[in-house]
């Protein structure tokens, strides 16, 4: 299982009322973290997911409520009775502890799913040709164009993205949808952040009962950056997960 702690898609700190706990994204830190266990019925009904979390926590540290932004219910509610245990390290504002408000994450992934790829360097850029003549104009002087748009994401092909996937959760086949003969692909279209991170997923197509397990893996999977002008940019791609039932069944490795 991975956790993130503080996660992506939170507005800057600001204070959410005038006497209320300000919202903080960045610099937490757990004091004291309680491992959260893969729930027996989650493991036994073969379920994965990524979990998201709004914890409010006390001046002092101590957690005082959370709220599920995303996830899987067993799997959220398993997080959620960890989670009130944990302590964090008090925030300070202008010489005072305060209340505060973080995100929290943690993926569920079943043992023997997943999959990783170390990543890959990306090669040094090439050192810039002082012989070669300045870019011309047609009429001969060098070239006063405005530098292209700053772009901040990309279509690319599901075959594209599927070379810089470095880190892979294997979708399992609901053992209900098997025993209905019930196959097909799931289509998703994903947008992946800078960070190579899964950062929204909308089902397109697919067999209402594949839509959850195929969703529940690929919110987990990791890319490397994908680079444009040596700089990440966010890509829109599509992601197509197949089920057939000549498929192995799978085993749970405890």
């Amino acid at each position: 299982m991975v956790l993130a702690i503080g996660g992506a898609a939170q507005s800057p700190q600001a204070k959410t009322a005038e006497s209320g706990p300000v919202r903080v994204t960045e610099n937490v830190h757990v004091k004291k973290m309680v491992d959260t266990p893969y729930p027996l019925r989650a493991e036994q009904e073969q379920i994965q997911g990524r979990v998201v979390l709004d914890v409010s926590v006390a001046a002092d540290g101590k957690v005082q409520s959370t709220r599920v932004i995303s996830g899987n219910e067993v799997l959220a509610a398993a997080f959620q009775e960890a989670v009130k245990n944990w302590q964090f390290e008090p925030h300070i504002m202008d010489g005072s502890a305060v209340p505060f408000i973080t995100r929290v994450g943690m993926s569920f992934a079943l043992r023997g799913n997943v999959t990783d790829k170390p990543p890959v360097e990306p090669a040094p850029p090439k050192a810039a040709d002082s012989s070669s003549p300045a870019p011309q104009t047609p009429s001969g002087s060098p070239s006063t164009a405005a530098p292209p748009k700053e772009i901040d994401r990309v279509r690319v092909s599901s075959g594209v993205a599927s070379g810089n996937l470095i880190h892979k959760v294997q979708p399992v086949y609901p053992g209900g949808a098997r025993g209905a003969h019930v196959q097909g692909s799931v289509v998703l279209h994903a947008i992946i952040g800078k960070d190579g991170l899964i950062k929204q997923l909308d089902v397109v197509s697919g067999p209402e009962e594949l839509v959850a397990a195929a969703r529940g893996a690929v919110e987990q999977w990791r890319y490397r950056p994908y680079l444009l002008n040596g700089e990440p940019v966010e890509v829109d791609t599509k992601i197509m997960i197949n089920f057939r039932l000549s498929d192995p069944a799978p085993l749970i490795l405890r």
